[in-house]
């Protein structure tokens, strides 16, 4: 922690508002409505919730001007560096006070950029901003501050850093707790507890699944009680300051099947080698055929429809994982350094994942558990 509550120093959030700022210059934009909550954060620190709509408007010059709920003032006072803001009530409505906000501080008629693709800027909001702002005109933002966060800071990988130690302490323990009679519930406690203990802030730190076939791997916590033969899929997801780790591995519980223990087996062996490949200057394409083409060719899977990895870096609900880069035979982008993704490999339930991050020669995985299966040995009963 930085500054009290804040994640960052004041010089990286000028520098982040400067590179923004490039790109507002570049499409002819004079002010921007942020309102992603990955951009509130990334550029002046505050995380709202969705109860009211809240946003920032930040001219191509002067001070950003943030639209807050006065409910959550103290909130947005502890977390943002922010010092011009316009607080409404719950009686009024948010656009219509952002609306003469613009018009009185910043002119009536101005090129006013918005991100189209923003999980909370609706289309009634964004009809409502046309018709009360009717001489300017909006232009798509999309993206751009997407890209601008591929690229961690050293503050940032930090965070990442803690959050895949604790990722590597949850697998740990829940590893530990399962086994054959053990509620799934148990399993999950033991990674959360874990979590909360050791720093994590997100009330989501794991996606598991069990049976025999554990494909499942983004169902729901349910009742069921683990048993003999199952294949018990742990993802863990801990955040800290809203930075994402992920590392998965399969436990099985008793005796696993032929085909489950060759996956085991050769899926990590496969994930190794294209790990290994991974630094600067590589295309996702190319990153993604060294696993793919295993996969298919030597008969590992008949199909490979999902991605090899993803982006990692500041999630903020709705959005769960961050899919800015992925790696499929389509991705023409480069790595770079700086860069962080989940790589993640599945098939029939069996399922490896890291946290990758790429450096300046090369790569360093930031998860440490051992790059294997566990085995909880289903004891004989008397």
């Amino acid at each position: 922690m930085i500054d009290g509550e804040r994640d960052f120093t004041e010089e990286e959030y000028q520098g982040r508002l400067a590179n923004v700022r490039r790109e507002m210059a570049a499409r002819g934009i004079e002010l921007l409505i942020v309102d992603q909550f990955e951009h509130l954060v990334y550029l002046f620190g505050y995380l709202p919730t969705a109860a009211k709509y809240q946003l920032c408007l930040l001219p191509i010059q002067g001070d950003p001007h943030m639209i807050v709920r006065g409910m959550d003032f103290e909130v947005f006072r502890q977390q943002s560096w922010l010092t011009s803001w316009r607080e409404f009530s719950d009686a009024e409505d948010p656009v219509s006070v952002a609306c003469q906000e613009v018009s009185e501080r910043f002119g009536k008629a101005l090129a006013i950029g918005m991100e189209f693709d923003s999980h909370i800027l609706t289309v009634g909001r964004y009809l409502q901003f046309q018709k009360e702002l009717p001489e300017s005109r909006i232009v798509d933002f999309s993206g751009c501050m997407a890209e601008l966060r591929l690229y961690k800071s050293p503050a940032e990988i930090a965070y990442l850093r803690a959050a895949s130690r604790i990722a590597d302490e949850c697998m740990a323990a829940a590893v530990e707790t399962a086994g054959s009679g053990v509620p799934e519930r148990e399993v999950a406690a033991a990674a959360y507890a874990t979590a909360m203990r050791a720093g994590a802030d997100n009330g989501r730190v794991l996606l598991g699944a069990s049976g025999k076939q554990s494909d499942s791997i983004h169902g729901r916590l349910g009742q069921r009680h683990l048993e003999d033969g199952d294949v018990l899929h742990l993802e863990m997801v801990p955040q800290v300051r809203g930075y994402s780790a992920r590392v998965v591995r399969p436990t099985f519980i008793g005796t696993p099947s032929e085909d489950a223990l060759f996956l085991a087996k050769r899926l990590p062996e496969i994930q190794d080698e294209q790990i290994a490949a991974m630094a600067p200057g590589k295309s996702g394409a190319e990153i993604d055929a060294i696993a793919r083409r295993r996969i298919l060719d030597e008969g590992v899977s008949l199909s490979h429809p999902n991605h090899t990895g993803y982006t990692l870096g500041y999630h903020a609900q709705p959005r769960t994982s961050d899919h800015t880069r992925i790696f499929v035979p389509s991705a023409e982008w480069l790595l770079e350094p700086g860069m962080v993704f989940h790589m993640f490999m599945a098939v029939r339930g069996i399922a490896f994942g890291e946290t990758v991050l790429v450096t300046e020669d090369g790569h360093e995985r930031l998860t440490e558990t051992p790059r294997k299966c566990f085995f909880k040995v289903v004891k004989e009963r008397s």
